[in-house]
């Protein structure tokens, strides 16, 4: 069968269009949801970069699926008028910084990927630097972008005149920083954003299947995180509408082929989610080998959204503390 439906974006945008794949199965129960080939494809290899398991077996699981029908940079600085003082500034910077080194601890990155964070009162966002490791990153690198001067400006994104080889004379905004800026032009709720190739997620996100909610910490992600169909990277302002419109109100959108986008009302919220859509993915993948995932009850993530929204500060700082970087010490992170 094939399907699909529209949902109108309250901004005004374009509507989000979901598609069925028409290889989907139509299920009417959990219980009659079955795939239909419930064998285990064991490929082997260890996967080190999370703490949670140090081996899977990839599995062909067969959901009803949703993905996004896509739509197909030059940077900018602006010189705006900042309402956020100086003082804020510089603790978001810190914050930005900090949260490269949480989620390079989590192993949800390498040295790709990255977190922003809107400046309060402006139309400008902070960001990781491109080709930054992540355990190295400092307040000091974070760079500043203008919003509306990224997502409008002519020329090319990458510019050559600052890359000498391997190395950037000057600091740059990461080449998919558009991600950033069109979600934030779309979503004034959102003041994080974070792009990571994380492996579980991205893996369920290749296998074409969304995210569902099967426990708690998994409730930001209901009713099931949307997916955009192609692995291109996202460098230019239609590609990041594109994705923006994916999300739609969603807190996370799984890039196919590619990684994932999470957002946040907080940085702390933004890297919380991000961490915890990794361990939604890993709990989805064994509920998926023992029997069938089965989501959370209709209501109930709306119900305890708002109390899990009053802990991700403290998970965050949970996450903060188990960086010895962070916390005095030498070592990873």
């Amino acid at each position: 069968m094939t399907s699909s439906w529209r949902r109108g974006r309250t901004s005004g945008r374009k509507s989000v269009v979901w598609v069925q794949p028409s290889h989907s199965l139509e299920r009417t129960s959990p219980e009659t949801a079955r795939p239909s080939d419930n064998s285990i494809r064991q490929r082997g290899g260890l996967i080190e970069s999370t703490p949670f398991i140090s081996w899977l077996g990839f599995i062909r699981a067969a959901y009803p699926r949703r993905e996004c029908v896509s739509l197909a940079g030059t940077f900018g600085y602006g010189e705006g008028q900042s309402m956020a003082s100086q003082a804020e500034i510089n603790r978001l910077k810190k914050q930005v910084a900090e949260s490269s080194h949480i989620l390079d601890h989590e192993g949800l990155v390498d040295f790709h990927g990255h977190v922003s964070a809107r400046i309060p009162g402006t139309n400008q966002m902070l960001i990781k630097p491109v080709l930054k490791a992540h355990n190295q990153v400092t307040a000091k690198d974070i760079v500043v972008v203008d919003l509306e001067a990224y997502a409008s400006g002519t020329g090319s994104q990458w510019n050559p005149s600052l890359q000498k080889g391997r190395t950037i004379v000057a600091p740059l905004p990461p080449r998919e920083a558009m991600i950033h800026v069109a979600i934030m032009l779309a979503r004034p709720d959102v003041n994080s954003v974070v792009h990571t190739h994380q492996i579980i997620a991205t893996s369920i996100g290749a296998g074409n299947t969304p995210i569902i909610p099967l426990y708690n910490q998994s409730i930001p992600f209901a009713p099931e995180t949307p997916i955009f169909p192609h692995p291109r990277l996202i460098t230019t302002r239609e590609d990041g509408e594109a994705v923006a419109d994916c999300l739609g109100d969603r807190t996370g959108v799984l890039l196919r082929g590619h990684g994932v986008v999470v957002v946040g009302e907080s940085i702390d919220h933004a890297v919380t989610n991000t961490i915890y859509l990794e361990r939604a993915a890993i709990m989805q993948l064994i509920a998926t080998i023992v029997g069938t995932p089965t989501p959370l009850p209709d209501g109930y993530a709306e119900e305890w959204l708002p109390d899990w929204t009053r802990r991700a500060s403290h998970a965050y700082e949970y996450f903060k503390s188990l960086v010895p970087s962070l916390n005095g010490s030498k070592g990873k992170g």
